[in-house]
């Protein structure tokens, strides 16, 4: 009994300490992106080089809120959108803090229109390309069921 709570007592310690470890990273990714949210080659180094090390487009960065947020939040600068964009985020990835989407940050701004239109269209190329997948791999699967 006594090696049981040992044992559940190391496991709680070892995974508060790897999510305090991630935090602070998260932290430090946090004031990166907003210190350089205009900054077109910033934020496409930072993006080749996470991506790199495992990083995945759509993990959260810091209170819910991705790169694609933190950029409809904070960046005037749309090509750093695009660049964000090359990497096929979720745009439609909602906050699980506060319900709101990329677009949804984007809309409370203003003079945004430009983004909001890129963004839009973006989603719909996602979609497309999407099905258009969906529909190669259905007809593969239907041509080799016949043989």
């Amino acid at each position: 009994m006594k090696k049981k709570m040992l044992l559940i007592l190391l496991a709680t310690v070892l995974l508060l300490a790897g999510c305090m470890t991630s935090e602070k990273n998260n932290e430090e990714a946090y004031n990166f992106l907003i210190a350089n949210i205009d900054d077109n080659d910033a934020i496409k180094t930072f993006l080749h080089k996470e991506i790199a090390g495992g990083y995945e487009i759509d993990d959260t960065i810091m209170a819910g809120d991705t790169v694609l947020m933190l950029a409809a939040r904070f960046t005037t600068n749309i090509e750093v959108l695009k660049t964000i964009a090359s990497y096929y985020p979720s745009i439609h990835q909602l906050n699980r803090n506060n319900d709101m989407s990329a677009l949804d940050y984007l809309s409370r701004r203003e003079g945004t229109k430009e983004m909001i239109d890129f963004l839009i269209e973006e989603s719909v190329k996602q979609e497309l390309t999407k099905k258009v997948n969906e529909t190669k791999t259905n007809v593969v699967k239907s041509i080799f069921k016949k043989f």
